[in-house]
């Protein structure tokens, strides 16, 4: 991701039991009508904020205390291991907690650069691969961030080797690349423009991109 000092307004969030993680500048929301779960990250106060809930409607929200809206690429990494929930920027972890969610799935609809239920609630910035991981954790300590675009297949780096559910370059289109062909509908019309690698997505409130739950 990449953000501009002063482009997203969202106030720092507070951290604990809550979810106020939604009034962020939403890069990537997994919310539900039925307040149940749910999932997402947002830049708030031009930090990372993490939220979920669980089942029974039990909320948290985790704050990292690195800014990342400072003009710069930056790799953010969410990885959870059991209870326990890492946040990486850059390849360096800014914080790690323990949360035992009731239940927390993946059905429902997941949306890209702004909130599930409100656009007002958008990032303003650039998105530049974007990856979903399932049943594997990645990272489970400080790494290197990748210097090429995503593969479908990625090189061992945990085992048994990572293939990923949902992989997207944003390179002149929004679609899966991993190979599965997860439906993706893009609302507004997004612009790409030179990004890290290839392209990216430029995201100011006026677009979106949603696509379907991962089995």
């Amino acid at each position: 991701m990449k953000a501009l000092p002063g482009e997203n307004s969202a106030p720092e969030a507070a951290c604990g039991g809550n979810d106020s993680w939604k009034q962020g500048n939403v890069l990537f929301d997994r919310s539900r009508s039925t307040d149940t779960h749910e999932w997402g990250v947002s830049l708030a106060g031009g930090k990372i904020a993490f939220g979920v809930t669980g089942a029974t409607g039990a909320k948290h929200t985790l704050c990292s205390q690195v800014r990342v809206d400072d003009g710069q690429w930056h790799h953010i990494a969410l990885v959870r291991v059991n209870r326990a929930f890492l946040l990486y920027v850059d390849g360096v972890a800014t914080w790690m907690a323990t949360y035992a969610p009731s239940n927390v799935n993946n059905d429902g609809n997941f949306y890209l650069g702004s909130a599930a239920n409100s656009e007002a609630y958008h990032l303003d910035g650039l998105l530049d691969e974007f990856r979903i991981v399932k049943g594997i954790a990645v990272w489970i300590e400080d790494f290197t961030p990748p210097t090429a675009e995503y593969l479908p297949t990625q090189p061992v780096v945990t085992e048994p080797q990572a293939s990923p559910d949902f992989v997207c370059h944003f390179d002149g289109g929004i679609f899966d690349a991993s190979g599965n062909n997860t439906t993706v509908a893009e609302t507004g019309a997004v612009e790409y423009v030179a990004g890290k690698f290839d392209e990216a997505g430029k995201y100011d409130g006026t677009q979106s991109v949603s696509y379907t739950h991962l089995r």
